[in-house]
Formats: C-alpha cells, structure tokens, sequence
C-alpha cells in the first residue's frame, strides 16, 4: 500500500483506508496555484494577481490508524477589511485535522473532519485550486467541521455511506449552541467502478446562537474514466448563514477531458437561486478551461487558460436593485504544481 493512502483519494467512494501494517510511514503533500486575471468590464480592479492555493497535509499510518492535518492560506482580513494581521497578509489555517482507524470496512475519524458532500464534489470536479463547488463557493456548507465521521466501504464497491457529527458551526467557528449536525451521504455505484457513482445527501443542523437551522438535501451524479469526468448535481438549502428564512437552490454541470497527450480541458455551468420562483434572485456562473496537465517527479503540474463569466439578478447584484457590479467576466491563467512525498514501509 502507498503511504499516501491517509489523505483523500480520487476512488469510487472517496477514500481508501490504510491497510494494516507492521511499518509506520509518514507522508506529506504541498500544492501551490497562483493565477493572473483581467477582469471586464474595469469597474474596480480590471487586473488581479492571486494566491489560489497553498496547501500543505501532513500524515503518518501505523497499523490500522493513521493522523492527518491539512492547512490551507487564507487572508487574515475579510473582504470589506483592510485591518488583519500585519495589514490583510496570508495566514495558514488549519483547514482538516483527523485521527482516524479502519477495521472491518468502516472508518471513524474524530477532530476536523470533512463534509461528505463537499469534499466528494471537490474530488469529482477535480479542479477545486481553480474553483470549489458550489456549495462551498456560496458558503451554503462549511468544507470541514469539528466532530466525528464514521465510513463503511459497502459490499462489492457498488455501495458506500458516510455520516458526520459535528458541531454545524464550520472550521473557522468555534461552538455557538448545543444543537449538533447530523450529516449523510449513500453512494451507489452500479457497475462497481468510478465510471458512475450516484450519491444522495442530506443534513439536519442549527448555526449560532439562535439555532438558525441549517437543512441540506442533494443528489449528485457523477463519473470519471481514464480521460474523462463527468457530473450534475442538484442541492436544495433550508437556512443560510443566520437567516432561516432562506431556502435557496443550487444546481451545477461540468465536463473535464483529457483527449490527446497532456491536454486537459473543462467546463462547468453553475446556477442558483436566493428565493426559488424569483427571476431576479437568480445567479449563473459559466466557466471554461485549456490547457496542459503533466505528470512530473513525485507530483504533477497544470497550466490553464480561460474564462470566467458571473451573472447576477437584480435582487442579489452587489448593489440590490442596479445592473452595477451584476455582471463579469475573467479571463484568466491558473498555474498550480503539487508534490507528493512519502516514506514508503520496508
């Protein structure tokens, strides 16, 4: 087995649990993406340089049980700040943090554990550096969560499950209520391979001091050949953020394909809607991609170009009510590498 098996793998079900072994290992993974843009039109900053991604994972299997923690960069300022840790700078966050054993086909893991929806979306787009999925791009449901997660690998890889416990507050929240979120994915895979994988979602949750529940439903089909990847998915939201009145829906495409060599390319179409039966309270995002993908020593290295084009209704544009800032388009160059380094058992 490859002692990389503690952190998240592109598989059927979206991991595979580090087999027994009488060695221990360590492993360590580091991404790094920068991306140039021009935005059109320039009613702000019309040209933008960018950290995408900087990411380290550390982890270490012995035996049945393994450890893991993951970091990500993020400004230490929001948005409409200017005032964070000397000035806005780049902080590493603690992003995952799991310790974790398999025995038996199930897998429990407790500390800062992944939303099953999310982290499964990300894997099966595969390009979460040059945008996440929707619900963790609208910020409808946290990436991670501290809590427990408990896996059960299924009979024959045509059935998987996942359920989280968590405290429903998301990474960068510490406990506001003592409500917990009860999460839950059920993955079928018909034919018994990553070719098709059918996943239903749901959670039961509350957020902050005043409960404000936090319902998730989704369905997801989605595959991925030797060149090709698919997906839809759908996911329906019963409170957002601290407002319960919200109950907003999301619905997602995309396609990437390697057809010749290194090439890669992809598209994906997001739309949602703040307030279900309102035309202005809706929002489109069309992204497309080309480029190269190689393989390189003890990692791989991508780099694409594109655009980006963001749409927004009156009821939701920046400014509600005005066409200004409602509409946008980025045409960019993502660059990312990432490097896989492991000490392997004797």
């Amino acid at each position: 087995m490859s002692c990389l098996a503690p952190f998240p793998a592109a598989t059927v079900f979206g991991f595979d649990p580090p087999q027994a072994q009488s060695d221990p290992c360590a492993a360590v993974q580091v991404e790094v993406a920068a991306r140039g843009a021009v935005v059109l039109p320039d009613e702000a900053v019309g040209t933008t340089l960018d950290l995408a991604r900087a990411r380290i994972g550390l982890g270490a299997a012995s035996g049945p049980v393994w450890v893991r923690v993951r970091t990500d960069a993020a400004r230490s300022a929001d948005e409409d700040s200017y005032v964070g840790i000397s000035g806005e700078a780049w902080v590493p966050v603690v992003a995952e943090a799991a310790a974790g054993g398999s025995v038996f086909g199930f897998r429990a893991e407790v500390g800062l554990v992944p939303d099953p929806w999310v982290s499964a979306g990300n894997r099966a787009w595969g390009l979460g550096a040059l945008v996440r999925t929707a619900a963790e791009e609208l910020e409808w449901t946290p990436a991670t969560d501290a809590g427990v997660s408990l896996a059960w690998s299924g009979v024959a890889d045509r059935l998987g499950a996942e359920a989280t416990l968590t405290s429903g507050e998301g990474a960068n929240r510490r406990e506001r209520n003592e409500g917990k979120d009860i999460a839950g994915a059920v993955n079928v895979a018909p034919f018994g391979n990553a070719g098709l994988v059918i996943s239903l979602y749901g959670r039961n949750g509350s957020r902050g001091l005043g409960y404000t529940r936090a319902h998730r439903a989704g369905l997801r089909i989605a595959g991925e050949r030797p060149r090709l990847a698919y997906g839809a998915e759908v996911l329906q939201a019963w409170g957002v953020g601290d407002d319960a009145l919200r109950e907003p829906g999301a619905a997602s495409l995309w396609l990437r394909a390697r057809p010749v060599g290194p090439l890669l390319v992809a598209a994906r179409a997001d739309a949602w809607s703040e307030e279900l039966m309102r035309s202005d309270a809706l929002g489109w995002r069309a992204l497309g991609a080309a480029g190269v993908a190689l393989d390189v020593p003890g990692g791989s290295f991508s780099a694409l170009a594109g655009a980006d084009h963001l749409s927004l209704g009156p009821a939701v544009a920046p400014f509600a009510g005005t066409s200004s800032g409602a509409s946008s388009t980025s045409l960019y160059l993502h660059v990312e590498l990432r490097l896989d380094f492991s000490t392997e058992p004797s």
